[in-house]
């Protein structure tokens, strides 16, 4: 599986639980599912920060260093917020 189709998929998954969570609670008597909508429009950035980071093609190894940093450190956010 290629790597930005992993991110893709997760944040369809949440999408799509997050849809069924949230059609499911009028059903029982909870109402306080609305924050569904603001949670995904929490994640939705941090996917589309996720896709846009590249690795460096830089030859300097300090800037390279620096790419691998800043693309791991947007995936720690992004699975920190799918997993809340």
């Amino acid at each position: 599986m290629e790597y930005p189709t992993a991110t893709r998929l997760l944040f369809e998954a949440l999408r799509k639980a997050m849809e069924l969570v949230m059609r499911w609670c009028p059903a029982v008597g909870m109402l306080d599912w609305q924050e569904g909508q603001e949670a995904m429009r929490n994640v939705k950035p941090l996917l589309r920060q996720v896709q846009r980071l590249k690795p460096s093609s830089a030859t300097d190894e300090g800037k390279k260093k620096a790419r691998e940093k800043a693309i791991i450190a947007a995936h720690e956010d992004y699975l920190r917020v799918a997993r809340e």
